[in-house]
């Protein structure tokens, strides 16, 4: 130090080295203190570890016979095991699914508000499904190709659109 009161300021690179400096000494000492103030200096040895003896008979007295299951039991637990074997398919393939498009607009706004006026109309089934940047409006499930055509012509009667009969995801 200097003898003129003069104090000494640190750039930040020196400020930098200081603190890292500290972090690095601060590391080793949390490392290799504990490894000075561990009074065990055997290793563990697990073989060493005393196991209780588990006694072979926990109850004391004889096991009572079991009680017979409640009527119908048995028949609930087979369709339960039926229910949830994944080996056997709960369904058949699913059957060709009709509908109807109502309308694919780029808006998602415009596709809501046609969607929002079907539902009104107590359309049910009604549904939008983005495919390629725009958002569809379809109509149905219904089975078969004929009931999508009475669908279609319906909707023209009602609303003056056309619909467009699709294969549709039930």
């Amino acid at each position: 130090m200097s003898s003129g009161g003069a104090e000494q300021v640190l750039t930040a690179q020196q400020v930098r080295h200081r603190v890292i400096g500290a972090i690095t000494v601060l590391s080793v000492l949390i490392i290799v203190v504990p490894w000075f103030l561990d009074a065990d200096d055997a290793a563990f040895d697990p073989r060493s570890v005393a196991v209780e003896d588990i006694p072979l008979a926990p109850f004391v007295g004889s096991p009572a016979a079991p009680r017979p299951m409640p009527s119908g039991t048995e028949a609930a637990l087979q369709d339960a095991r039926d229910l949830l074997n994944p080996e056997t398919p709960a369904t058949g393939p699913m059957p060709d699914a009709w509908g109807l498009q109502v309308g694919s607009f780029k808006n998602t706004d415009n596709a809501r508000r046609l969607a929002d006026r079907l539902v009104e109309a107590d359309w049910q089934g009604v549904r939008l499904e983005p495919k390629s940047g725009f958002q569809r409006v379809l109509v149905g499930p219904v089975r078969t190709q004929a009931d999508a055509n009475a669908l279609r012509d319906q909707l023209k009667r009602e609303f003056d659109l056309n619909g467009r009969v699709v294969r549709i995801k039930p």
